[in-house]
C-alpha cells in the first residue's frame, strides 16, 4: 500500500478542475431545491402523510438531482478521459472485490463489538442503540416513495459525493502536496465529524472513525481508486439500509 509520497508532486499535478465541482454543488443545491418543490407535487398518485413526507421527498429529490448534475459536470470536465476512467474504475472494483468484502466484514464485526462495549461499560447518558445519523434516516422511512428515494440517496448518492470529497479531493489530490498520510488522517476525522454533528453521545464518533478509517484503507490499498472506496461505502450503506428497513417494519 503506497501511502507515502514517494513521487515528487507539484501544484500543477493537482486536478484543480475537480474542486470547481464543490461550488457547482452549492449553487446546484440552491437551484434544484426550488425546482424539486414543483417536481414533487407533480408525481401522479403521490400521497403524503401527516409526518411531512412531502418535505422529506423534496429534500431527497434535491440530493439526487444535484448528484446527477455533478456527474454531468464531471463528465464535461473530463470529456476526453471519462470513458477510460469509468472503465478503469470498474476494473478496480473487480480486482479488489476480496478487499472490499473482507473490509466490510471487519467493519461490521467492529461495529457490533464497539456497540456491545458501549452498552456494558459506558455511562448511561452516553449509551445509544443507533447513531443519531442512522436514527434520523430511519425516521424518514415513512412511506413507499420515502423508502425509494432514501435508498437512492443513501446507497448511491451519499457514497459518490462523500468519496469524491473525502477520498478523491482530500487525499488523492491535496495529498499530493500535503502528504498522503496527513491527508488520510484529515479525511478520517472530517468524515467522522460530518456524521456526528447532531450526535447526543460523544461515543458515536468512534463508529464513524472506524468506517472512515476502513474507507481510507481501501482507497489507499487499491492505489487511490475512487471507484473501489465508493463500492465499499455503497455496500456498507446498503447493509445498514436493509437493517433500518427491517427494524421499521
Amino acid at each position: 500500500m503506497k501511502i507515502r509520497n514517494n513521487k515528487k508532486y507539484g501544484w500543477k499535478d493537482i486536478q484543480w478542475n475537480d474542486f470547481s465541482l464543490i461550488l457547482f454543488y452549492i449553487f446546484g443545491l440552491i437551484f434544484v431545491s426550488l425546482i424539486s418543490m414543483i417536481v414533487v407535487n407533480s408525481i401522479p398518485g403521490l400521497k403524503f402523510n401527516e409526518k411531512g413526507e412531502s418535505g422529506h421527498i423534496r429534500a431527497l429529490l434535491t440530493d439526487i438531482s444535484v448528484c446527477i448534475l455533478l456527474i454531468l459536470g464531471w463528465i464535461i470536465l473530463h470529456k476526453e478521459t471519462y470513458r477510460r476512467q469509468i472503465k478503469q474504475g470498474l476494473y478496480n472494483i473487480k480486482k479488489n472485490w476480496k478487499l472490499i468484502v473482507m473490509t466490510l466484514i471487519i467493519v461490521i464485526i467492529l461495529k457490533i463489538v464497539i456497540g456491545s462495549l458501549i452498552d456494558q461499560f459506558a455511562p448511561p447518558q452516553w449509551q445509544f442503540k443507533e447513531s443519531e445519523n442512522d436514527q434520523s434516516i430511519s425516521e424518514l422511512l415513512t412511506g413507499f416513495w420515502s423508502k425509494v428515494f432514501m435508498f437512492i440517496s443513501v446507497v448511491i448518492v451519499a457514497p459518490l459525493i462523500e468519496e469524491f470529497l473525502f477520498r478523491h479531493l482530500l487525499i488523492g489530490e491535496l495529498g499530493k502536496k500535503f502528504n498522503f498520510v496527513f491527508m488520510s488522517i484529515v479525511s478520517i476525522v472530517a468524515f467522522a465529524y460530518l456524521h456526528v454533528t447532531n450526535a447526543k453521545s460523544p461515543l458515536e464518533i468512534i463508529l464513524y472513525l472506524i468506517i472512515g478509517a476502513a474507507l481510507v484503507f481501501v482507497y489507499m490499498k487499491s492505489n487511490r481508486s475512487y471507484a473501489t472506496s465508493v463500492c465499499l461505502h455503497s455496500v456498507y450503506n446498503l447493509v445498514s439500509f436493509i437493517g433500518m428497513i427491517s427494524i421499521s417494519q
